[in-house]
């Protein structure tokens, strides 16, 4: 019962970090546009969800750890589930392999 009311403290405390600061969606990088933050959190694919970078399962000390809460979009954080978010290598130069 403790965490729930922890968590939704630094829910509302990082959706208002993240509102002011107007970040991007951290595991889409702004692909799908900006993250709605006029909607409701939560209520809509484009909407603000709080992310755990690090997923709890794996990390349960960094639950409650504002710095591993990331700004994502609804529909990026759900499809994403446990897995990690890998780092944009942006644009390859040429085909490696082939």
């Amino acid at each position: 019962m403790a965490y729930e009311a922890d968590w939704s403290r630094l829910r509302v405390q990082c959706y208002e970090r993240d509102r002011k600061a107007n970040a991007e969606c951290h595991i889409c990088h702004g692909r799908y546009g900006p993250i709605r933050y006029d909607l409701r959190p939560s209520s809509d694919p484009l909407a603000y969800e709080p992310d755990h970078i690090r997923n709890r399962h794996d990390h349960p000390e960094l639950a409650l750890c504002p710095e591993n809460i990331g700004a994502s979009h609804v529909r990026c954080n759900r499809a994403r589930g446990k897995r990690a978010v890998l780092d944009p290598l942006g644009n390859q130069s040429r085909r490696w392999g082939a």
